[in-house]
């Protein structure tokens, strides 16, 4: 057995290694970017883009111009590259605030997987990491890092984004000022503003200066350093002169069609969308945005000018991903969470020496689910056997060449995507809603196919793959509309019972104009409410009711009382506005917690054992939640 496992590793060296004269084995930076989409001038996904580092960095090795998340969120994106295994069969599919972790290794299928910084310590190397590599937040005190698979961690294992300043208070307060209506998330979060500070008073600029100190060590091993840079993701808050980069009367919206979901669900994201356009603020978001892309991009550049520095570059294999896209309207979605191509398409560059060729460029689908199999093959190592993703290795070699296997699958919560060269399929098995899009003809996604009969065979392959990789099981015959959609004669779908966006921004404008709250896609807000005297008993909600409910209501603060008078320690998470878990306590049996929140608030009690107790929501007075 010796004997054959020395054999394979030879023949991986021989065949896939990268060009390694130092330790005879290749150096590995491994970049990380959060939230970045296609709008970069190498994929071409908004025009203004200014990315001269990315450029830089794709005329160095191979651009993978149809690469694709594994999952369109954070911590499940984040747990399968990291792991190799696909989340659809983790059944991590969505972001998780469950405080220290790492939470993920309590799925029974991931408990003892051997993670890509563990396989390269295993291997011979250092393997050091530093930003967000594994799921956290610049504004949340949590961590979804395994510190037991690095040699060291900056700045620490679980504090691994260092301290972010937030623009000036008198910005963020004029700015709120001329808003009106209910700003999604808190804290100026869902915000677009510069810091005062220059680029050395940002947090991604501490972690690039540690990374670029660790490239030039003197070492007796080869090295792992993954870098993880957070902007662009929200808020979009910047030095000013990334800002004064992009005039706003210049800035372009990108491109959208009108009520673009009228064949396909929206995916709770819509009323971001009024907010933003009843403020005008769609064109200040798209500056931000791109702002923050362009600082992440002058930290990429910083990395690439710290390697060339240290003497390591010839023998560095350097590999950059970002998390997921991003929406910025289109679709009326902002953020990810979707299937769809804006928030699956992602930056991917490999820069192997020796095997890639400068400049190169490969248009077949791949996702982030390959970078696992692909570094270990470059660095001459056997696959651990958990691996689901594809090398890339042989379209390294000849990006022209086709070898692949795998369409580019990716799952967020119940809803799957499958991308081919050319198509995109996307399935929820809870609507049974199927959509189909042609990318030859319709980059946007604009024109849902799945109901079409000429398209059937398309549908039906798309379908197979799905069912091929996933466990998931698409419909099969005839597509089917769902109840709340309708077929036209034309044989295409339109939802039954469409809220036109240009009709609730016009209807809340209006409202505010008359000094009344704006009614979010044509519900009524509730008014600004004084608060009840006294304590209420909170009824409980049926937890089963958890996955329709998300919190909002009329920013009225009040505190809630949990007491657990059952017999086993419970876990209390709120409900966020889109409708993810976020854990904030837990309670010892005869325990007592309490805890601030808003009117209109979702809470949810669960046991030790992870079953669900009840979901509670204030009303305009403080709660007392017992919990048996």
């Amino acid at each position: 057995m010796r004997v054959m496992i020395k054999r394979l590793l030879f023949l991986c060296l021989a065949l896939g290694a990268a060009h390694c004269p130092g330790f005879g084995k290749p150096n590995v930076l491994f970049i990380a970017i959060d939230d970045m989409n296609d709008w970069i001038g190498p994929l071409g996904g908004h025009p203004q883009a200014i990315t001269p580092h990315l450029e830089r960095l794709a005329k160095m090795g191979v651009t993978f111009r149809n690469a694709h998340t594994a999952s369109p969120a954070c911590h499940s994106s984040r747990v399968a590259v990291m792991t190799g295994v696909r989340p659809s069969t983790s059944g991590i599919t969505a972001n998780v605030f469950q405080g220290i972790g790492p939470n993920w290794r309590k799925n029974n299928k991931l408990a003892e997987v051997v993670t890509l910084s563990q396989h390269f310590r295993n291997n011979g190397y250092t393997a050091v990491g530093g930003g967000k590599i594994y799921h956290s937040l610049q504004w949340w005190n949590g961590s979804e890092n395994d510190p037991d698979t690095w040699d060291s961690y900056f700045p620490k294992p679980h504090q691994p984004i260092p301290f972010q300043v937030r623009p000036p208070t008198k910005d963020v307060q004029a700015h709120e000022a001329n808003c009106f209506g209910r700003r999604p998330l808190g804290n100026h979060l869902f915000g677009w503003l510069p810091v005062a500070e220059g680029d050395d008073g940002m947090s991604d600029y501490k972690v690039v200066e540690w990374a670029v100190s660790e490239m030039k060590k003197k070492r007796d091993k080869p090295f792992f350093i993954a870098a993880g840079i957070f902007r662009p993701h929200i808020p979009w808050e910047v030095p000013a002169k990334y800002f004064d980069m992009y005039p706003l009367d210049k800035v372009q919206l990108p491109a959208h069609k009108k009520d673009d979901l009228l064949d396909a669900w929206d995916h709770g994201r819509r009323s971001w969308h009024q907010w933003v356009e009843q403020n005008d603020q769609w064109k200040q978001a798209v500056r931000g945005y791109l702002a923050s892309i362009t600082f992440a991009d002058a930290m990429v550049g910083r990395l690439l000018d710290g390697l060339e520095q240290s003497g390591r570059l010839k023998d560095t294999i350097v590999v950059l991903w970002s998390d997921h896209g991003m929406h910025i309207g289109e679709k009326e979605n902002w953020e990810k969470f979707t299937c769809w191509e804006e928030s699956t398409r992602i930056p991917m560059f490999v820069v192997a020496p020796g095997v890639t060729t400068a400049g190169s460029v490969c248009e077949r689908p791949v996702s982030t689910l390959d970078v696992y199999p692909t570094l270990a093959e470059l660095a001459g190592m056997a696959l651990p056997m958990q691996l689901e993703g594809e090398s890339l290795v042989p379209l390294l070699k000849d990006p022209k060449s086709g070898k692949r296997v795998q369409p580019a699958i990716s799952s967020y919560r119940r809803i799957h995507g499958v991308r081919t060269d050319h198509w995109r399929y996307v399935f929820d098995p809870g609507s049974k809603l199927e959509e189909l899009y042609d990318h030859r003809k319709d980059q946007g996604e604009h024109d849902n196919l799945a109901y079409m009969p000429k398209h059937q065979a398309t549908l039906d392959h798309h379908r197979s793959l799905l069912r091929q990789y996933t466990p998931v099981k698409p419909p099969e015959g005839k597509a089917t509309p769902p109840k709340f959609f309708e077929r036209l004669p034309n044989n295409r779908i339109q939802r039954k019972n469409f809220y036109p966006m240009t009709k609730a921004v016009a209807e809340a404008k209006a409202a505010d104009a008359r000094g009344e709250p704006a009614p979010i896609l044509g519900r009524k807000t509730a008014p600004a409410a004084s608060k009840k005297s006294g304590m209420k008993k909170l009824a409980l909600i049926d937890p089963a009711k958890e996955k329709n409910v998300r919190s909002g209501g009329n920013g009225l603060a009040v505190q809630l009382t949990f007491r657990n008078q059952s017999k086993t320690k419970v876990v209390v998470y709120w409900i966020n506005t889109s409708g993810e878990r976020v854990q904030y306590k837990e309670i010892e049996p005869g325990g007592k917690a309490l805890q601030g929140t808003y009117s209109g608030h979702y809470w949810l009690v669960v046991d030790s054992a992870g079953k669900a107790l009840g979901m509670y929501k204030p009303d305009n007075q403080d709660g007392l939640i017992i919990i048996r």
